[in-house]
């Protein structure tokens, strides 16, 4: 036996952590089979919702005119993030609030952002039923996202730099949902 296989025999959570637990917490719901896309996959479903969202409420959605935004809305070019109540690391449950938005760049060619969230209603759900599902749609300026990164990163921050960020600098941001709330940076779709 070489080491890496006594690795695995001195430890078989090992295994289980690769192969992942199959249970998927949206299971039933609309959002079935969403845990099993790839990220730029979430990210193309997470568009189509937004825009259909968006276009439903009464705004004019129209094509990106560069690859530094995701469509134009009422003629602002609008960056589209999306996320679902993320699962805990520790345990096998989805936590209320604790959705992720990340990749977001100062530099790109956006004007504003809208944050579609699939939240649950309450905290630690093994299973969502379709009733615990509480989608939340916001979105916040350029110049909020500007201003909130002039006011600092990190802990106590709205915005965390992301993937060695600051110090390789790099212009990529991180956030939760969690975060954003407790600044204030986020405002309700319904208030475009």
């Amino acid at each position: 036996m070489n080491l890496l296989e006594s690795a695995f025999a001195v430890d078989p959570t090992l295994k289980q952590e690769m192969l992942g637990n199959d249970r998927d917490h949206w299971a039933g719901t609309v959002l079935e089979g969403y845990r099993r896309l790839d990220a730029k996959q979430k990210g193309a479903i997470g568009e189509r919702i937004a825009d259909t969202v968006l276009a439903t409420l009464g705004h004019t959605i129209t094509q990106r005119t560069s690859p530094g935004h995701d469509s134009i809305v009422d003629g602002a070019k609008t960056e589209y993030k999306f996320s679902a109540a993320c699962k805990d690391p520790k345990y096998n449950y989805l936590r209320k609030d604790r959705a992720i938005i990340n990749h977001l760049s100062l530099d790109k060619d956006w004007e504003r952002c809208v944050y579609t969230v699939i939240n649950i209603s309450e905290d630690k759900l093994e299973r969502v039923s379709p009733e615990h599902i509480r989608p939340q749609f916001y979105w916040f300026s350029k110049e909020d996202f500007r201003r909130s990164i002039a006011a600092g990163t990190g802990r106590g921050h709205a915005f965390s730099a992301q993937q060695g960020g600051e110090k390789i600098g790099n212009d990529d941001y991180i956030s939760s949902l969690k975060r954003l709330k407790l600044h204030g940076i986020l405002r309700p779709i319904t208030e475009w």
